[in-house]
């Protein structure tokens, strides 16, 4: 729910592909957290990379449809979007 709710501010900043693409940085980031977290033994990673990933998975959720209606043809625009 809070990338969701940041969502606006990364477009404006970003823009839409912009801010698309801070957000493949974020979840890469999380995933890698995820990942060394059992090498390492560390559950704090599991969490902070659990965390990244939701506020990536919100960001998302709110920009891709947009994204989507904005470079779909014009006559399938709801479509695509829903």
């Amino acid at each position: 729910m809070i990338g969701g709710l940041f969502g606006g501010f990364i477009t404006d900043r970003f823009g839409r592909k912009g801010g698309m693409l801070l957000n493949n940085i974020v979840s890469v980031l999380a995933c890698v957290l995820m990942f060394i977290s059992k090498p390492i033994y560390s559950y704090e990673a599991l969490i902070v990379g659990r965390f990244f990933l939701g506020l990536s998975c919100g960001y998302g959720s709110s920009v891709a449809p947009t994204y989507i209606n904005e470079v779909s043809p014009r006559n399938l625009r709801g479509a695509f979007g829903g």
